[in-house]
This record gives C-alpha cells, structure tokens and sequence, in this order.
C-alpha cells in the first residue's frame, strides 16, 4: 500500500484565469469559499471555484457540496451582511433575461467651482399690435368668421427659441418623439346654441357636425316641438358630441363639451347646415351667426417646416415648434369668447 508522506500548503495567489463557464468564480487576496453537505451544519472551505447549478437548482461544487452565502431579501432587495450565512439556491425556471434601461434618473450636485450666470426667470409672453387689427374692424363691421380675424391680427416678432417639438422631453427625462400627424384637441370652453322653435307642426333636416337629423314636430306648442328635436338629436349624441336640452320659452338649447375621445371634426364644436325648408318653418335659422359656434381646435405636428399662413381651415391647423404650437392657442384663445381655461386631448 501507500501513505501520504506530508501534506504541503500553498497560500499564494495564483493567476486568475477565464473560462467559458458562467457560474465558475475566483478569490483575489484572502479568503475561502464556504460549501457544506448538510444544509449549513457544518461548513468545509476551499480555494477552488468550479461551481454549477444542480438539477434542484443548489449552487454546488464538483463534489456535491452546496456553495454557502448571503442572499437578496425578497422583500426589501437588499443583502443583509450581518444575516447569518446560508445555501445558495435559485430554482429551476426562474432566471430573467435581461432587459435594456428604459428610463434613467440622475440626480446630482452642481459643481460649486463654476461660476453661475445670472438670467430673469420670466419669458415674456407674445404681444401682439392692435392698431391694424382695430381699424379693420372699424372699416369693415362684423359678424366676423375665425378666418377674417386671423387674417387681420398683427403679430409682433418672437425672440422665444423655436425648437422642434419632436425632440422634446418631458419632465421624467422621456422623449416625446411626435410623429407627423399626432397632434392634441384643445377645447377653450363648451360650444353652445341656442334656436328658437316655433308651434309649428311639420317635416324638417338638418345637418349636425355632418349627420343628418330628421323627423315631424308634433303640433302646435313650441316647447313640444323643442323637446322632439331633442329628442332626435340627443340620440346621434355618439355621432356628433352635441346634447340638446329645452331651455326657457321652449327654446332649443345646443351644447358640445368637446369631451369626446376622439380626433374627429364630428365630434367637436357645433355646426348646423343643410337646414331645409321645414326645419325653418319650425325656427331653425340657416345663418353663420345662429349655426355654428367654435371653441375647439385641432393642432397637429409636421416633421417638415411649417408656415403658418398656409393653415387655411383654422379648426385644424399644422405647426412644427414650440412657439408655433403657442402662437397659435394664444390667437384662438383670444377668439373664443369667455374662455377661461384650456382642456387638451390626444389625439387617438
């Protein structure tokens, strides 16, 4: 037989090697690697650093025994180093793929070395020239549409950077990234109407924001006649945004929100066309000033340069820069009577 004549231990450090096997680990300085065999009751230490995962998911060396360690809370995520010791052991199946960052948050001190330049907080907002705008209006008297008025308003030079509202970001650091198209509703306050309906028994259509609304009056009390229009229109509301209700003296009373999740025309402001010979009988007026109200106005983003005077139908206008996007809700806000706040909507 044979015997071990003596025992030599080598305490330096070797070279640090790499190998293609992921779980293989390596000591650089003091220290020893703790595995046990019976669940952490006893402990053997060792230099070695081949280790692997069993079948039941132990993180063990090539004899079997498991690689001991302080592991993540589940709850808090943090690694207690003051915990005592314990077997490492991830099961089967519940590794992750990794997953790229998708948002960063830095927060950090500003170097007290640099010198801070000093600058007035306060943006001056657009003004804009009157002097024009009043004696057009003084030579040529209303009733006045949106058009005629943006036509005839003198704005002054913006000295605002104008910068690409594609490339903006907001204020957790993400990118808008606008694409050509995308845009927002913005709603300066409800549409609303009001017609007067006569006692008047009849046939009568209209057009509303584009749907037609048909049907009889019943006879000869206007109230009567005012609540059945109601009636037809309230259920198109889906298709028009409009609710109709019978306000004093039996008059129709038009209202649109502008609410509706939509980026349709149809759905916002009001608008009353087509009216037919019958449904002026029964007091529907065909006129500009009594059929049509807008509060509501499309802006959508082009990629290309935009210039603002080619925006012929106001309702729906394209812009490319922050300034153009501002420029243009100060002119309609400044149209819409009573305004006292904006609601948005993004476009679907």
């Amino acid at each position: 037989g044979t015997t071990i004549n003596s025992v030599t231990r080598i305490m330096t450090q070797g070279s640090i090697q790499n190998t293609d096997k992921n779980t293989d680990v390596a000591i650089q300085g003091d220290g020893f690697f703790i595995v046990s065999s019976d669940a952490g009751s006893t402990y053997k230490y060792s230099r070695s650093g081949d280790f692997k995962f069993d079948a039941n998911g132990n993180f063990v060396d090539n004899g079997g025994f498991i690689v001991q360690g302080w592991v993540r809370d589940e709850v808090t995520g943090k690694v207690d180093s003051t915990a005592p010791i314990t077997s490492i052991n991830i099961p089967p199946g519940l590794t992750t793929p990794a997953n790229p960052s998708s948002v960063v948050t830095l927060k950090a001190n500003l170097d007290s070395g640099e010198t801070v330049e000093t600058f007035n907080p306060t943006t001056t907002m657009d003004t804009y020239s009157l002097t024009d705008y009043l004696a057009y209006v003084a030579a040529s008297p209303g009733p006045y549409t949106v058009a005629q008025s943006n036509a005839n308003t003198i704005r002054t030079a913006n000295t605002n950077a104008a910068e690409d509202m594609k490339v903006m970001f907001n204020e957790q650091g993400r990118s808008m990234v606008m694409q050509a198209g995308q845009g927002v509703w913005v709603s300066y306050k409800p549409a609303t109407n009001n017609q007067t309906v006569l006692g008047v028994a009849g046939a009568f259509s209209f057009d509303l924001n584009g749907t037609t609304i048909t049907g009889t009056t019943p006879g000869a009390v206007a109230a009567d006649n005012a609540g059945y229009i109601a009636q037809q229109i309230n259920a198109k509301t889906a298709l028009t945004g409009v609710v109709a209700t019978v306000g004093t003296g039996g008059a129709l009373v038009l209202t649109n929100d502008n609410s509706r999740a939509s980026d349709l025309d149809a759905t916002k402001n009001i608008r009353i066309t087509a009216v037919n010979a019958g449904a002026t009988a029964v007091g529907l007026v065909a006129t500009v000033a009594d059929t049509t109200n807008t509060t509501a106005y499309n802006y959508t983003y082009q990629s290309n340069a935009v210039d603002l005077a080619n925006n012929a139908t106001p309702i729906n206008t394209t812009f490319r820069t922050t300034e153009q996007l501002r420029l243009i809700m100060q002119e309609h806000s400044q149209l819409v009577t009573g305004s006292t706040g904006v609601e948005v909507i993004i476009n679907d």
